[in-house]
């Protein structure tokens, strides 16, 4: 009796360790497969990584042509229609009635084409060479991971839209993705003139010499007291970044569109001719442009739209009644800052980039919540839009740039570098208020004022002809719309 009782106990022992090997050889293979899939989810995470990797840099490609439009070469490749040049297909095509550039056609982007029939095709096989050759093409240096199938521009999906833009792309393990984004224009068009005033100027003498562009003034306009201190237009002056103070007054692109009358020198042939000065060599002083030229108006930027852009791609400051300038609006004493750090730069090259200055309120500018920014600038380098008044006083002498000019009105070919020195501003000032400078300022770039130049003291700018193709030191032409980036297999 006692023998089948231990019988039986060593029969369930047994039957207990079967039953214990049977679970550890469950959970043993159950952990070898989780581990096998989850090898394979890890390799296809992977897979799936660079195939995006490569379908993005298709996008940043396109986006890179949009800012060089010069670098894209392919002839064969449009349609709906395009019969431009290579170089010019992302370019701003169109103009709006004051001459700027515009990828806009009455609120119609000029990329009309469809994802069946897109403006722009580049893809495999026939363009293979050109997009993924290991030595020669567009995404060489991706050539051990994949390659780039195609890549397609077509109309955008709605009015605010500059285009939708495809890319396919192929991994060396065979997975493939597309990746769709709708690009729009950036909020910054371009800036025709070197000089805009929105209201007309005060002051004795003239009050701005302006070089290489023109200068653009709403409402009536006082260009002085004397008729030989404006400078006239020459097709044929020398070209040089000498200062009207050391030469001629005539310059081969200087013209001044005024939209009301002239109250100052007095119009030497008649009171209300379009060019009062025409006879006497003044060909480019224009008055009267709202009446004889009703399409004539300034490049204006957008409140909102250059806010919000600006705190995608610049820095963005708050400002209160004193004129002190807070980061990201934060009005607290780690993120004050005075205007002076703001726009000071060290020397050529340091650039501040996209610089957004709310008004008191952070609204819309009025009358009423504007601060006055006081800046002593020996050099200062960036693209400023100040919701308030600025004082521009000069602390230094500037810096020497080496600069090209536009392309000669003769020829449209651009002319070499020159040097042009003491230069203080380096850029934009766009601001809503009044500009006033205290000293013998020189600018490269383009300045607006829409509340008007008060009593500048012979503030001098040249022209950066980039500004008029709307083309602004490392910033975008065209960026992603949000929230339209999608991924296919």
């Amino acid at each position: 009796m006692k023998k089948s009782l231990i019988q039986k106990q060593n029969g369930s022992a047994f039957l207990l360790i079967i039953l214990m090997l049977l679970l550890l050889s469950l959970l043993g293979t159950f952990a070898f497969s989780r581990g096998m899939s989850e090898m394979v989810i890890t390799r296809n995470y992977r897979h799936e990584a660079v195939v995006s990797y490569l379908a993005e840099s298709g996008i940043q490609q396109v986006l890179l042509w949009f800012n060089q439009p010069e670098t894209f070469f392919l002839n064969h490749h449009f349609n709906n229609g395009y019969t431009g040049s290579p170089q010019l297909f992302f370019q701003k095509r169109w103009n709006i009635s004051n001459g700027t550039p515009t990828y806009f056609n009455n609120g119609k982007s000029q990329f009309t084409g469809t994802p069946q029939n897109p403006d722009l095709l580049i893809s495999v096989p026939n363009d293979d060479p050109f997009l993924n050759d290991p030595g020669t093409g567009l995404f060489k240096d991706f050539s051990d991971l994949g390659k780039i199938l195609q890549l397609k521009i077509y109309q955008p999906s709605g009015p605010e839209g500059l285009c939708i833009v495809e890319s396919r792309a192929e991994g060396k393990s065979g997975f493939k993705k597309t990746i769709q984004v709708e690009l729009t224009a950036s909020p910054l068009i371009p800036l025709n003139a070197s000089i805009q005033s929105g209201i007309g100027f005060n002051g004795k003498g003239v009050p701005v010499w302006a070089h290489w562009g023109e200068v653009w003034v709403s409402g009536k306009g006082s260009l002085g007291t004397r008729l030989d201190q404006i400078p006239v237009l020459n097709p044929f002056a020398a070209t040089s970044g000498a200062s009207y103070s050391i030469g001629p007054l005539e310059d081969p692109w200087v013209q001044f569109r005024i939209e009301g009358s002239i109250q100052s020198p007095t119009p030497l042939e008649c009171t209300s001719c379009p060019e009062p000065y025409l006879m006497s060599g003044h060909g480019n002083v224009h008055q009267d442009q709202g009446f004889y030229n009703p399409g004539f108006s300034l490049s204006l930027w957008d409140y909102q739209t250059v806010k919000e852009f600006s705190k995608r791609f610049g820095r963005y400051y708050s400002t209160d009644s004193m004129g002190n300038l807070y980061l990201d609006g934060i009005q607290d004493a780690q993120n004050k800052n005075n205007p002076q750090a703001v726009f000071s730069s060290q020397g050529p090259g340091d650039h501040q980039g996209l610089v957004f200055i709310d008004t008191i309120d952070q609204n819309p500018p009025t009358s009423t919540n504007q601060a006055t920014l006081t800046v002593p600038v020996d050099y200062s380098q960036g693209i400023f839009f100040v919701n308030g008044n600025v004082v521009l006083e000069k602390k230094g002498p500037g810096k020497t740039l080496s600069v090209s000019t536009p392309p000669l009105p003769q020829t449209g070919t651009p002319v070499s570098k020159v040097l042009i020195s003491n230069i203080n501003i380096n850029g934009v000032i766009y601001t809503n208020g009044f500009l006033k400078t205290v000293g013998s300022l020189k600018a490269f770039g383009s300045l607006h004022a829409q509340g008007g130049f008060v009593q500048p003291e012979n503030l001098e700018v040249w022209k950066n002809h980039n500004h008029s193709l709307g083309r602004f030191h490392n910033l975008p032409m065209a960026v992603f719309s949000q929230g339209s980036w999608r991924e296919t297999y």
